[in-house]
């Protein structure tokens, strides 16, 4: 598709404008040290052992097996998959539920690391360090460092993003989308906030989020509203000629997807990726897996949202007040506005992502996006302790005690118990260890400020300064490692056999070798895995032929089709689920063949 000539210079005067930013940026060591911080952490938590478990069916080996079909050569505008679940098989099926974005990264990575879990996952786990680094950028350029080091830790140390189903530790696509959202979202704010040639290359993250989840990016504009009366009565940058570069950006490299896409597929590009998959998800036509907490929604959020953002959800509470508060007295008494807007615009980017897939969302990796602006408002709160207003400073020390004495109290981490049904690992840091580092942590950052004046009185020959951060860099680590740990993201038993019998067949088989299904045995639920660790063509097959057909060798059926099945047999692999049983069998000849 040939780019016109003004979308081409668009293109050039937003990456001129990008590399003229970058250069002007000069980190200070403070930035060196939290981002130092923030790597390392990210690294033990996200990159330790991350290709040590199985790839789960769903959704993992689906995107697993896509990205590698991607790197060997297979269509990187419409991806295929051989699928295999739910009772039906589909040999080279068309995947058009999301768009092709994080495939292609994941079919990079497995290009460099191999056809593996890890190089599954290394995409996601990678997009999750950075959005950790990104929220210190951006709540640093909120309201201070401190701000952005701990919305940093909080997004790190959240356990659904360390601990759950399409998080960071998973195969999925859910984290790049945080990251290209976030990305998007900050450099709009920058754009209104401080210079408007950030305005013209946020085109470039809204087109990675697009590329990645589709329609799904665009709770990010949502989250940008909070911020268009404020620009509209101020400086209107959001209709400069930078903003439109942007949108223009966006649009000339999110939409030749799409259009090529359609044009080859039509109305099954449609129904799959915008009528079945987004329509009908936001509509509630998929059935609750849970039991809600109201009637509207299809998931229970509000339920499981204290396992999925614990100890912090506990100091979000105080410091939604606390924050608004602050920002209301600033403009009251001290007449400056921008800490209203930024808190209204937190306030409801946190709100509307919430809100929205309470409405609409039926998974529980869904509200990922909310965990940043979250972290952004609890790091908000931890800053305004150090405030030299008194006011303020008292007002952040009780919601950082409230906070703490919350946690204590109604944290699941003192008694640990299995999180599986919330769709966690049950593997989660906690104990007294948690609790008195946590309660460490919140003294030290209450008693921080007349310390640090009692030392540069005491020691006036020693750099308090420098010791004050090697405290909270230790500090920072304990926190890190009794909240958070590199969990074992493994799939049920099932996938765990899976993984067994497919690397079975594929040590046993020829490479050109297929192996049929029949359909009716995979009622049960996903063997994605099967498919992934077998690496081989699958094609679907009635019970009754498989008596007849010469061609069929290797076959994949349940106990009780096998034990009908009248032909020459080896058992190949052998699985078990609950009380069903399913066989991978090499067959001979067929009587009389």
């Amino acid at each position: 598709m040939r780019i016109p000539s003004r979308a081409r210079t668009g293109l050039r005067i937003a990456a001129a404008m990008l590399i003229d930013s970058i250069k002007t940026l000069r980190p200070t060591d403070r930035d060196r040290t939290a981002i130092a911080v923030l790597l390392a952490a990210g690294v033990y938590v996200y990159y330790a052992d991350l290709g040590g478990s199985t790839l789960q069916s769903f959704d993992e080996a689906i995107y697993a097996s896509i990205a590698r079909r991607l790197s060997r050569g297979g269509s990187w505008i419409v991806p295929r998959i051989d699928w295999a679940a739910d009772g039906a098989v589909v040999a080279e099926m068309l995947f058009l539920q999301k768009p092709p974005g994080a495939f292609w990264l994941q079919a990079i990575s497995m290009r460099v690391f191999g056809a593996t879990a890890f190089g599954a996952r290394f995409p996601s786990a990678t997009f999750t360090i950075a959005t950790g680094v990104l929220a210190y950028v951006f709540g640093r350029d909120l309201f201070d460092r401190r701000a952005g080091f701990v919305a940093g830790l909080v997004w790190l140390t959240t356990p659904q993003v360390f601990a759950g189903m399409n998080g960071g530790r998973n195969g999925g696509t859910d984290t790049a989308l945080v990251f290209f959202g976030t990305l998007f979202v900050y450099l709009v704010w920058k754009g209104v906030a401080d210079d408007r040639r950030y305005l013209a290359y946020a085109g470039f993250p809204a087109a990675g989020a697009l590329l990645v989840k589709g329609l799904a990016a665009g709770t990010y504009p949502l989250a940008l509203l909070a911020l268009v009366p404020f620009d509209l009565l101020g400086r209107r940058r959001l209709l400069s000629r930078e903003a439109a570069i942007g949108a223009a950006v966006t649009l000339v490299l999110a939409l030749p997807w799409p259009i090529l896409a359609w044009l080859r597929h039509g109305d099954l590009f449609l129904e799959e990726l915008v009528f079945k998959h987004v329509i009908a998800r936001a509509s509630g036509s998929f059935p609750p897996y849970h039991e809600t907490t109201f009637g509207f929604m299809s998931y229970p959020y509000f339920r499981h949202l204290p396992s999925y953002f614990d100890p912090w959800l506990y100091f979000l509470l105080p410091a939604v007040g606390v924050v608004a508060v602050v920002a209301v007295r600033v403009r009251v008494t001290e007449g400056r506005s921008q800490p209203l807007r930024d808190t209204t615009f937190l306030l409801w980017w946190s709100a509307s992502v919430f809100t929205f897939f309470s409405v609409t969302g039926n998974q529980a990796w869904y509200i990922l996006p909310l965990y940043v602006p979250a972290g952004l408002l609890v790091g908000r709160l931890v800053s305004l302790v150090a405030s030299p207003r008194s006011i303020d400073h008292s007002l952040a020390v009780g919601g950082v005690v409230t906070g703490c004495v919350l946690a204590l109290v109604f944290t699941f981490r003192l008694d640990v118990t299995s999180l599986v049904q919330y769709r966690l690992q049950d593997h989660i840091p906690g104990g007294v260890a948690f609790a008195l580092v946590l309660v460490v942590a919140a003294i030290a950052v209450i008693a921080e400020r007349p310390l640090d004046s009692t030392l540069r009185r005491r020691w006036r020959d020693v750099d308090v300064s420098r010791l004050r951060t090697v405290a909270f860099v230790a500090l920072a680590i304990l926190l890190v490692s009794t909240t958070a740990e590199p969990v074992e993201m493994g799939g049920s038993a099932l996938d765990e056999q899976q993984e067994a019998a497919g690397t079975l067949i594929d040590h046993q088989t020829p490479p050109d070798a297929t192996v049929f299904v029949v359909p009716e045995s995979t009622q049960a639920g996903g063997f994605h895995s099967l498919v992934f660790y077998s690496d081989r063509s699958i094609e679907p097959v009635e019970e009754t032929r498989a008596e007849s057909n010469d061609r069929i060798r290797y076959l994949f059926v349940h106990q009780e089709a096998a034990a009908d099945l009248n032909r020459e047999r080896r058992v190949v692999a052998t699985l078990h689920d609950e009380d069903e049983t399913y066989y991978v069998l090499e067959l001979g000849p067929p009587d009389g063949g």
